[in-house]
Protein backbone atom coordinates (compact mmCIF):
# COMPACT_ATOMS: atom_id res chain seq x y z
CA UNK A 1 0.00 0.00 0.00
CA UNK A 2 2.73 2.16 -0.22
CA UNK A 3 4.92 3.30 -3.11
CA UNK A 4 9.20 3.15 -2.92
CA UNK A 5 9.46 6.99 -1.86
CA UNK A 6 7.15 6.77 1.53
CA UNK A 7 9.33 3.23 2.13
CA UNK A 8 12.46 5.24 1.91
CA UNK A 9 10.67 7.34 4.46
CA UNK A 10 9.94 4.59 6.77
CA UNK A 11 13.41 3.00 6.49
CA UNK A 12 15.19 6.32 7.26
CA UNK A 13 12.54 6.93 10.04
CA UNK A 14 13.07 3.63 11.82
CA UNK A 15 15.83 3.17 13.53
CA UNK A 16 16.75 -0.19 13.04
CA UNK A 17 17.03 0.29 9.17
CA UNK A 18 18.57 3.69 9.54
CA UNK A 19 22.10 2.29 7.85
CA UNK A 20 20.74 0.43 4.84
CA UNK A 21 21.99 1.03 1.74
CA UNK A 22 18.86 2.45 -0.34
CA UNK A 23 19.12 3.07 -4.34
CA UNK A 24 16.43 4.81 -5.46
CA UNK A 25 15.53 3.70 -9.29
CA UNK A 26 12.59 5.70 -10.61
CA UNK A 27 10.79 7.06 -13.25
CA UNK A 28 10.39 10.26 -11.72
CA UNK A 29 14.26 12.08 -12.51
CA UNK A 30 14.60 14.11 -9.60
CA UNK A 31 17.83 12.90 -7.86
CA UNK A 32 18.21 15.50 -5.54
CA UNK A 33 14.30 14.85 -3.89
CA UNK A 34 15.84 11.34 -3.41
CA UNK A 35 19.02 12.22 -1.93
CA UNK A 36 17.37 14.44 0.30
CA UNK A 37 15.30 11.89 1.68
CA UNK A 38 17.95 9.26 2.49
CA UNK A 39 18.78 7.61 -0.79
CA UNK A 40 22.30 6.80 -1.07
CA UNK A 41 22.10 6.62 -4.90
CA UNK A 42 19.43 7.34 -7.76
CA UNK A 43 19.36 5.79 -11.04
CA UNK A 44 16.62 6.86 -13.36
CA UNK A 45 14.41 4.47 -15.19
CA UNK A 46 14.37 2.40 -17.34
CA UNK A 47 18.01 1.10 -15.55
CA UNK A 48 20.25 -0.96 -17.65
CA UNK A 49 22.75 -3.56 -16.16
CA UNK A 50 25.97 -1.58 -16.34
CA UNK A 51 24.43 1.60 -14.23
CA UNK A 52 23.22 -0.57 -11.68
CA UNK A 53 26.28 -2.10 -11.52
CA UNK A 54 28.24 0.86 -10.88
CA UNK A 55 25.47 2.13 -8.41
CA UNK A 56 25.89 -1.04 -6.66
CA UNK A 57 30.07 -0.81 -6.05
CA UNK A 58 29.66 2.56 -5.27
CA UNK A 59 27.12 2.57 -2.62
CA UNK A 60 29.22 -0.02 -1.26
CA UNK A 61 32.61 1.23 -1.22
CA UNK A 62 34.10 2.48 1.63
CA UNK A 63 34.24 5.82 1.97
CA UNK A 64 37.13 7.95 0.86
Amino acid sequence: DHDGWETLQALRAHEAARGARVIVCSVINDPALATAMGADAFLHKPVDRASLLHAIEAVLSPPT
